[in-house]
């Protein structure tokens, strides 16, 4: 058990054993939040330093999922030498934070970008001391009715669900619901929201499209409803509207070339470090540790959990996994 102090507070690490012999699992007993802005709570933030640290002089960090600025923010904070460039899919996260960006003195640097794509921003590979990717939609845009990512009833929107709304290639979620046929609507919702009542609620919103279109949160959450109960705590329009989601943005692909990505810019001794919400990104991001770990190319792999004061500060973070692993110089 390892004592640590930041900021003045008292926390405790404990380290863990793990089955899977790539991995150290690590849990915090005390928690204090990090907060890059009003409407955003970082994950695991704490953590994210702790595997940071230590980082030479004149470090180049990459946050490929910027979104609120709070890891962001706390890593240039910490490290008053390194710079920082911040891609994100959402440029209006930009926008809402550009005083903040601004008082870095441009040691952050904002890039509009889905992260699968940062390798192009880079002229030299292997030159990035640090990657954070924190996967999975914002607190902004499950919060904003009008981006249509909640089925919360006071959260009623349009059925967009796209996180780069300047992207017209990309489809909506009104229009895979609309369109898509049954067999494919379900087999969409077991593949990525894992729903075991895939086929009864493709069924429902097919006979429902029959009678009129289905263009809003709360219409496609009541269609849900009638057929799938609520019987645990979590509810019964979380996993179709994260199949959803998924589907929309091309969140594995995305995934998967941001991971290999990573690989081409980290020099050897970088941090990679990925943040999960699901167990579809989970399994991946595992599978890609397990993999490159084999290949000799990440090494020292450890898993942070969140604790349970976190989680009850922060109810988003009870399925947060965040994976980390040091680049080698095998390529």
């Amino acid at each position: 058990m390892l004592a640590r102090t930041i900021k003045g507070v008292n926390r405790r690490l404990t380290h863990c054993s793990s089955s899977n012999k790539y991995t150290k699992i690590v849990r915090w007993n005390t928690y204090q939040p990090i907060s890059g802005s009003d409407w955003h709570v970082s994950v695991l933030g704490h953590q994210v330093l702790e595997f940071i640290d230590p980082l030479r002089k004149d470090a180049v960090i990459v946050d490929a999922t910027f979104g609120g600025g709070g890891h962001s923010f706390s890593i240039l904070d910490k490290f008053p030498d390194c710079k920082l460039y911040g891609f994100d899919r959402d440029e209006t996260v930009f926008e809402l934070n550009k005083t903040k960006i601004d008082s870095y003195e441009g040691r952050c640097i904002p890039i509009h970008s889905p992260f699968s794509k940062m390798s192009d921003f880079f002229e030299e590979k292997y030159k990035v001391d640090c990657i954070l990717m924190d996967i999975g939609v914002s607190s902004l845009q499950l919060d904003t009715s009008h981006r249509g990512f909640s089925f919360r009833a006071e959260k009623d929107g349009p059925l967009d669900m796209r996180m780069d709304q300047s992207d017209q290639s990309l489809i909506t979620a009104a229009e895979i619901i609309n369109t898509y046929p049954e067999k494919k609507l379900a087999d969409l919702l077991y593949e990525y929201g894992e729903e075991r009542k895939s086929r009864p609620i493709a069924k429902a919103i097919c006979d429902e499209r029959k009678l009129v279109k289905i263009e809003t949160t709360n219409h496609l959450g009541r269609v849900i409803r009638k057929v799938a109960r609520k019987t645990t705590n979590i509810d019964p329009c979380t996993k179709t509207f994260q199949a959803l989601r998924i589907e929309v943005n091309d969140e594995l692909g995305e995934l998967k070339q941001g991971l290999e990505s990573a690989i081409e810019l980290l020099r050897p001794g970088g941090k990679l470090m990925v943040i999960t919400f699901h167990s579809l990104e989970a399994k991946l991001v595992k599978k890609f540790f397990q993999t490159k770990a084999k290949e000799h190319i990440l090494v020292n792999q450890k898993q942070y959990l969140p604790t349970e004061e976190e989680i009850e500060f922060n109810k988003r973070a009870r399925s947060a996994k965040l994976k980390c692993a040091i680049r080698t110089a095998n390529k």
